[in-house]
């Protein structure tokens, strides 16, 4: 959980923007970005998850039955944690698409061509104020 709190430290966007500079612009790029930068509060809360179902009644009652360690592992307790790890990442939707656009508005995302938010407004700034 050190890695995953050194990961944490680094602001998304900017971390973001450096790592597509260096690869290059493209949405494989950016998404390889958003990976890279985007998984330590999944890493978290799938962590959080298992250790408290892990201290359930139903895993203790599994060991007292002498079930191995990779059968309860499999069949109690990551079926019962992922499920909010599911909710949380249907609740990002809506922020990746965000953060993909605003890559894009600065020049780092999709190629020139493509319908995407951050190129569409980027376009359009100089009609934007009337001028």
């Amino acid at each position: 959980m050190r890695i995953v709190d050194i990961f944490m430290t680094m602001p998304f966007l900017l971390a973001a923007m450096v790592l597509v500079t260096i690869l290059g612009t493209g949405l494989d790029n950016v998404m390889i970005a958003m990976i890279a930068f985007g998984w330590m509060t999944y890493a978290r809360l799938i962590r959080g998850d298992i250790l408290a179902v892990r201290e359930l009644a139903y895993v203790s009652a599994a060991r007292a039955i002498s079930a191995s360690d990779l059968r309860i592992m499999i069949r109690h307790i990551l079926p019962n944690a992922i499920f909010p790890t599911f909710v949380m990442a249907t609740m990002d939707l809506g922020s990746i698409v965000l953060w993909a656009s605003s890559l894009s508005f600065l020049g780092l995302g999709a190629p020139v061509g493509y319908a995407d938010w951050g190129q569409m407004i980027s376009l359009s700034r100089n009609w934007m104020l009337g001028t």
